[in-house]
């Protein structure tokens, strides 16, 4: 079965900016154990766009496992811990990579998020395609990247770049020859982009066990 991002994301409390190796040690605490759990990450928005925003990103073996987990004790242990995390709405996805994995970039200093969503009347192959061309071009220069879509809605397409800071990203594609390429993609999608500073938490083995 194809492995599944959880993608969540949260205007942040003065908990959770504040408390970092707090909140890492008190979600590794939940999951530790949990089935089908591979990695595992949490983190803020980077400081020029206002570190307004906290995310939790994990990658499971399997959309059946984190639902699952979901469904779980540990699952509402987690949930209980996100509402102190959270000053407002949380926004939820779960998306299969099909072009590349994530990890790679998860794993950079900071971490681009593009969330991406079909405009009416538009065939989703262009999408497809725009974004494709975007991210594949990102790889070529030395940035991991990677495509996922979302389980649930499938009008939805997330672009995960790995980049040293933010303002990398707006230069890159300031170039004459990347600018087109947001633009197209632009022209397709309402956009979403955010950029985190990720953590990794420890190593899950739970599944082995």
């Amino acid at each position: 079965m194809a492995s599944i991002i959880s993608y969540i994301t949260f205007p942040a409390s003065e908990t959770f900016t504040k408390s970092s190796e707090q909140t890492k040690t008190a979600i590794e605490s939940i999951t530790a154990r949990a089935d089908g759990l591979t990695t595992s990450y949490h983190g803020i928005q980077t400081e020029d766009e206002g570190s307004k925003y906290g995310y939790l990103v994990s990658t499971w073996e399997s959309l059946d496992k984190l639902n699952a987990f979901r469904n779980s004790e540990s699952g509402a242990k987690l949930n209980s811990l996100l509402a102190t995390l959270t000053t407002g709405e949380v926004k939820r996805h779960q998306l299969t990579p099909f072009r590349r994995t994530p990890e790679p970039a998860f794993q950079c200093r900071t971490t681009e998020f593009v969330v991406g969503t079909l405009r009416d009347g538009v065939q989703f192959d262009s999408f497809k395609e725009a974004v494709t061309k975007a991210a594949d071009t990102l790889q070529a220069g030395n940035h991991p990247s990677a495509i996922l879509q979302d389980v649930n809605d499938q009008r939805i397409l997330m672009l995960v770049g790995g980049w040293d800071n933010a303002a990398d990203h707006w230069e890159f594609f300031k170039a004459e020859t990347t600018a087109p390429l947001l633009t197209k993609v632009q022209s397709v999608a309402q956009l979403d982009i955010s950029h985190a500073y990720l953590q990794k938490h420890s190593a899950y083995t739970a599944s082995k066990l």
